[in-house]
């Protein structure tokens, strides 16, 4: 639901607020439940600011949600900052423009903390240097995840919900900022396969 508000897919969004809601509940009812989930949202806002750092990760982890069947194996925070910043020369930050921007790639990206870190290190150095970032992830949740978590580091980028080793995609989400503007755009598999 917060990736069809980013989107402003309001219909999409009335949609999946139907599925949510039974069709006995009230509109107060249904009120109440779209509030709730702008609280959340709003306390996912909150947490991630005051950290400085993606946490939508780590609820999933949280509530057991990841899968050892799909090799769910979130790396730590910490580890993500200190891999990102080993990779950062200043020839690439200084060649960087909008045209041709940082770019960094994640196979199997979860919920993006490597896509984030790096983009922080980067702008750590230069908070100018141009970013953009791409990640794939064969679990719809976390490649949403790793949507939601580029909206809220301010970082433009390509999430693909798919298979980095069969090269089947479902679903891409398209991340771009100009300035402090976002707009979020889902572009789904040609053959109608979008789960």
């Amino acid at each position: 639901m917060v990736l069809l508000s980013f989107q402003g897919n309001s219909g999409e969004y009335v949609e999946a607020l139907d599925d949510i809601v039974p069709d006995h509940c009230s509109d107060e009812d249904r009120e109440m439940v779209a509030m709730e989930f702008a609280k959340a949202f709003g306390h996912l806002l909150s947490v991630t600011c005051d950290k400085q750092r993606p946490v939508i990760g780590d609820i999933y982890e949280a509530v057991g949600a990841n899968s050892d069947r799909l090799g769910q194996h979130f790396t730590p925070w910490r580890l993500c900052e200190l891999t990102a910043g080993l990779d950062i020369k200043s020839s690439d930050i200084e060649a960087a423009t909008p045209d041709n921007p940082i770019e960094s790639h994640d196979p199997t990206c979860g919920s993006g903390r490597m896509l984030i870190a790096h983009a922080k290190a980067i702008h750590k150095r230069d908070p100018t240097a141009p970013v953009f970032v791409t990640g794939v992830d064969i679990s719809r949740v976390c490649a949403q995840m790793a949507v939601i978590n580029l909206i809220l580091a301010g970082t433009s980028g390509s999430i693909i919900y798919g298979d980095s080793l069969t090269m089947e995609y479902h679903t891409q989400w398209v991340v771009n900022f100009r300035g402090n503007e976002a707009s979020v755009s889902r572009i789904d598999d040609p053959k109608g396969d979008s789960e």
